[in-house]
């Protein structure tokens, strides 16, 4: 093996030595992050039961001025419940008792997807969360 041939070789074992070395550094960010979110307390959300539409705003645990439209509904669903995160059904519930009338999914589901394109909310699987809620390293 002449020494260009060798000299080769180690080039080549050094760029995959230094691949394997950044994969394992990403491995290593992603298992911390997957510890500390382990660690986070995430309540379970029980499948709510519909609020009638009469019921007062108080009684949802909101003290702001009611909105009328969809999107208010859910920036404030979300900006002041309880729970950070909350799936389109608890949102659905939520958002109905807040503008006064029931609201069908197909209405919920294009405003989330809206919200998630202009930024104003992130997604967990099948949760929701306002952006400004969520720790900047839990957003992916």
């Amino acid at each position: 093996m002449s020494e260009e041939s060798i000299a080769l070789r180690e080039a080549e074992l050094r760029r995959i030595l230094d691949d394997a070395t950044a994969e394992l550094e990403e491995l290593s960010v992603v298992k911390r992050y997957m510890a500390r979110r382990a660690q986070q307390a995430r309540p379970s959300v029980e499948t709510p039961t519909p609020a009638p539409v009469q019921q007062s705003l108080p009684q949802v645990g909101f003290t702001a001025s009611r909105p009328t439209t969809l999107t208010p509904a859910i920036v404030m669903a979300l900006k002041n419940g309880t729970n950070v995160w909350l799936t389109a059904r608890d949102l659905q519930t939520v958002v109905g008792s807040l503008i006064g009338r029931a609201v069908p999914m197909s209405s919920i589901s294009p405003k989330l997807t809206d919200l998630k394109n202009r930024g104003v909310i992130v997604r967990d699987d099948m949760k929701v969360a306002l952006k400004e809620r969520v720790p900047e390293e839990a957003i992916g």
